[in-house]
């Protein structure tokens, strides 16, 4: 369609009298509830902790793992399951996580967050043999409502390589619903990837009833989402939201689409003259009739089909 285009610690002595506590140490990998692999339950880790490529890593049951000082941790898939509430927060200059497994590589089925702050590392990009089949997942299943937070100068989230799903509506055992996912880029924070979805729609319903809804949030200056394509509503009863403010950037090296299905409802905003979705091709409901909205701060295009 067209042309040239248009980033403990110390442990604490406690004295009662002529008793000493020594009270216990916590590791720069620190679960909190049940966070378990294949293995088993995952233990506190001082320091950096290389599960390798295989490994599952699943927080569940309103647990948390914490990811800080530093540390890389190393696993094939992390995520939440679709019955259960789990976050996780990656936080500070050098703290790592690395995702290495051929398949879906983090999964945030059903509820929580993960938060990747002040310089911290998400490195999940994918080689050859990835191809179509590695994937990143926020709010996969009916039911689920998560979050991706990106936020923080130095904060990223390397992800070329894969799929980037934003809110899918895929039928499973956990309770039937709209999947809602969301995901924040703010204060300098980045994402690279390949291909993204904001919202990608229901997935084998039986009730011909269920939707998902994506939504995505660029802003702030140094605040960027780079990407392949960008796909905003891409799938059936699909409701996908984008805004870029404050600064913000969306840089779309190849087809930026909204609202391609006719159920589905897309709409991008930029709010100001700072902020920019830049993109070589869009295209805006490519189908039958169907609601889209377009209101542009600074849209930068080559091509526009209606």
């Amino acid at each position: 369609m067209i042309a040239a285009r248009c980033a403990f610690v110390a442990c604490a002595i406690l004295i009662y009298g002529l008793v000493g506590f020594v009270a216990p140490a916590y590791g720069d990998i620190t679960p909190t509830g049940i966070v378990f692999t294949g293995d088993g339950a995952l233990e506190p880790e001082t320091g950096d902790l290389d599960l390798g490529p295989l490994e599952e890593v699943f927080i569940s049951d309103g647990a948390s793992l914490l990811i800080d000082n530093g540390s890389i941790l190393t696993t094939g898939t992390i995520g939440t399951d679709e019955l259960g509430t789990g976050d996780l927060t990656l936080t500070g200059a050098g703290s790592t996580l690395n995702l290495q497994t051929i398949g879906d590589r983090l999964n945030l089925r059903g509820l929580g967050t993960f938060e990747v702050l002040n310089g911290a590392l998400v490195e999940a990009t994918g080689d050859a043999t990835c191809a179509s089949v590695c994937n990143i997942f926020i709010g996969e299943f009916t039911g689920a409502n998560a979050t991706l937070n990106v936020s923080g100068a130095g904060s990223t989230f390397n992800a070329t390589g894969n799929n980037f799903v934003v809110g899918q509506a895929l039928v499973s055992q956990g309770p039937l619903g709209d999947a809602i996912g969301t995901v924040n880029v703010t204060a300098g924070g980045v994402i690279n990837s390949t291909n993204v979805r904001i919202s990608a729609g229901a997935v084998a319903d039986p009730t011909g009833l269920l939707s998902s809804v994506g939504n995505a949030t660029l802003s702030g200056a140094g605040s960027v989402w780079n990407a392949q394509t960008f796909d905003v509503a891409a799938g059936l009863r699909a409701q996908g939201n984008v805004v870029v403010s404050n600064g913000g950037l969306a840089d779309v090296a190849d087809l930026t689409a909204i609202a391609t299905d006719p159920t589905s409802v897309g709409s991008i905003l930029v709010t100001d003259a700072n902020s920019t979705f830049r993109t070589t091709d869009l295209v805006v409901g490519q189908a039958r009739r169907r609601a889209v909205r377009l209101e542009i701060g600074r849209v930068d295009h080559d091509c526009l089909v209606l």
